[in-house]
């Protein structure tokens, strides 16, 4: 029972991410996607170390992932995922915007999602928003 638990909120953040089980197996060390299939059965046993690197690679604390902390909250369509269990160097590596974007996706449903990701995909292409263009979207350049 315990096992399938785990398993279950492996996969139901893995599908928050938007990976696959080939893309989770090579981010956390695992050489084949059944390894990970079976995770999520709840038909094999996860040892701390790998609990470690799932983690990660989830972006979660391992504290998340065994059910003990930072509860994963499944209301549809999205999945929140508390900001204690965000990388710990997340707000360290991209900053205090980047957070907030993060927040304001994860309150968007799948179509405001994609909408937003189809056009951040638009901004990345004029060079006027990029690091190629002007130079000007470093964190200290951003507006409060």
């Amino acid at each position: 029972m315990y096992m399938e638990e785990f398993g279950g909120r492996v996969r139901m953040i893995r599908k928050s991410k938007r990976l696959s089980q080939e893309e989770l197996a090579k981010l956390s060390g695992y050489e084949s996607r059944s390894t990970i299939n079976k995770i999520e059965s709840g038909n094999r046993d996860v040892p701390l170390s790998k609990v470690e690197d799932i983690a990660k690679a989830l972006c979660v604390t391992p504290a998340c992932l065994m059910g003990w902390d930072a509860p994963v909250l499944n209301n549809g369509e999205n999945v929140h995922i508390a900001k204690s269990s965000l990388c710990g160097n997340f707000e360290t590596r991209y900053g205090q915007k980047a957070v907030e974007l993060l927040r304001s996706f994860d309150k968007l449903n799948l179509n405001g999602k994609n909408k937003l990701l189809e056009q951040a995909e638009d901004l990345t292409q004029l060079p006027k928003y990029t690091d190629k263009g002007n130079g000007q979207n470093s964190e200290s350049s951003l507006v409060a």
